[in-house]
Parts: C-alpha cells; structure tokens; sequence
C-alpha cells in the first residue's frame, strides 16, 4: 500500500467519523460492502473516481484541504530529509552545501507563500526526462 492511498483512507476515515457515521451507514448509504469501505480506510483499495466523488458529497470532504495537507507534509520531509543529510557532512561539505543552498536561493525568485516547488518552474527545465 502506498503512503498516499494510506493517507486518503485515513483521512475519509476521519471524515466519515466526524460525521458521526458508521462504516455500515456509510457503505449503505455508498451502496457498496462495509469490507469494500474497509479496504478504503485502512488503504487496501483505491476507490473509483465515481466512489471518490460519492463519498466526498456524503462527507462534506474537502479534497483541496486533503490535497493541500498531502504537499505541506511531502515539503516538511524534504525538509527533514536535508536537515538529516547537512548533519551528516563534514565542515569542507557543509561550506559547499551552504554555498551552493545560497546560490539556488539567489537564483529564483521568491516564491508566493502558498506556491510549491514544482520541477517546471525550474530554469532550463525541458518538460521532458
């Protein structure tokens, strides 16, 4: 099972509690098997898109919210990630890390405050692999 697919059941689990539903209320309401519902939450299965958008009305499920939280954390384990790495450098490693953070800092500009990274707003970046 993949983090995201575990991430989505988590947090349509939540939903679906904060409604105060039951899975069984839920997967009939759905018009799916409460095991179907399940496998969902515990991220087992991926649901259709039109289960996606069925459960997202009966739960008043924000997908922006969902999708928004789901790139906050994969920045704040980037983040983490190079934190791990810079403690791991000796002195001379560090300086050329810094230097080289510093140079890709001045080199863009800087981004809105909810703008992500993403690879085609790199300079030179083709589009392509």
């Amino acid at each position: 099972m993949s983090a995201p697919i575990q991430n989505l059941g988590n947090a349509l689990r939540a939903a679906r509690l904060k409604k105060h539903y039951s899975q069984e209320q839920l997967a009939e309401r759905l018009d799916i098997t409460v095991t179907h519902l399940q496998h969902i939450e515990s991220g087992f299965r991926k649901p259709s898109i039109e289960l996606y958008f069925a459960l997202v009305q009966a739960l008043d499920f924000s997908t922006d919210s969902f999708l928004t939280e789901q790139a906050d954390d994969s920045l704040a384990h980037q983040r983490s990630s190079l934190a791990l790495m810079a403690s791991q450098c000796t002195r001379q490693q560090l300086t050329v890390l810094l230097a080289t953070a510093q140079a890709l800092l001045d080199s863009f500009p800087a981004p809105e405050p909810d703008a992500g990274f993403s690879p085609e707003s790199t300079p030179g970046h083709s589009g392509t692999a």
